[in-house]
């Protein structure tokens, strides 16, 4: 599974065919009560999946990658 990642430790890389966004990660957003979000970072900036910016992206401390989906079966 994978763990958080502080975003002051490092950013997504920057690896989809274009070079100048990331791979979609899961984004924990908030102070308290940390809210999660899909979105991505876009340049220099973190984004949603609507490719619109977030409008508090200083909330933003934590970040990961989507997690594989598993089957018990």
């Amino acid at each position: 599974m994978s763990e958080w990642i502080k975003c002051s430790d490092r950013l997504p890389e920057l690896t989809r065919s274009n070079g100048l966004s990331s791979e979609r990660v899961l984004i924990a957003q908030g102070v308290k009560d940390k809210l999660v979000h899909f979105g991505y970072i876009r340049i220099n900036e973190w984004v949603n999946i609507d490719n619109d910016p977030f409008s508090r992206p200083d909330l933003i401390t934590h970040w990961m990658p989507v997690p594989k989906p598993f089957c018990n079966g």
